[in-house]
């Protein structure tokens, strides 16, 4: 008992950082997503791309396979931008604000209920919606909804007090686990910290 007890809360903790780490991209992107309609910056799109690429590296690791495939699909749409077969637009960008919305969404709920589900729809509408733009369609921005257990919270999600962990959810988590994701989300947030420095 005391071993489970350990392991959920070692999941909560690596979860806790995850969302924190990954919350901090997210709001990094969105004023680069403004300038980039401004002034195209191949790095920038490069950064964004990074960014993302960790998000989904981290959601993979964890389960989190909302989080996971929209940051996927994300990727796939930067990398069009990146090599020059699409121009950005502001269309564009009302697209990709929205992903990243929808990310933090999905992120306050991982730091309170340790899973990303109940976003199933909305994730479908806006992955089709990025498959429109990369098949040549116009983009589109669809309307999102948040899921009735996590309506009523707000973007405050470090004030909540953690609930208790359900049997439901408990995750076997070794020390080898821990240690490589740890290596890992540190390996990733350092490259994107030097590149940041650069564009500064």
């Amino acid at each position: 008992m005391t071993e489970t007890v350990s392991s959920s809360e070692d999941m909560r903790e690596i979860l806790h950082e995850f969302v924190i780490d990954s919350r901090e991209m997210v709001e990094d992107i969105e004023p680069i997503l403004v300038e980039l309609e401004e002034r195209f910056d191949e790095e920038q799109v490069n950064t964004i791309f990074r960014c993302f690429h960790s998000i989904k590296g981290g959601a993979g690791f964890l389960n989190l396979n909302n989080i996971q495939k929209l940051t996927h699909s994300a990727e796939t749409l930067l990398d069009l931008f990146r090599k020059g077969k699409l121009e950005f637009s502001s269309e564009h960008l009302d697209l990709m604000v929205l992903v990243c919305d929808h990310i933090i969404k999905m992120l306050i709920q991982v730091d309170d209920s340790l899973v990303d589900e109940g976003f199933e729809n909305d994730n479908e509408k806006i992955i089709t919606a990025i498959d429109d733009v990369i098949n040549g369609k116009i983009p589109s921005v669809p309307k999102t909804e948040v899921p009735k257990e996590n309506a009523s919270q707000t973007d405050d999600f470090d004030a909540a007090e953690p609930d208790l962990i359900e049997e439901s959810i408990e995750i076997p988590i070794t020390e080898e686990m821990v240690k490589q994701f740890v290596q890992e989300a540190e390996s990733g947030f350092e490259k994107m910290e030097e590149t940041m420095l650069i564009l500064e």
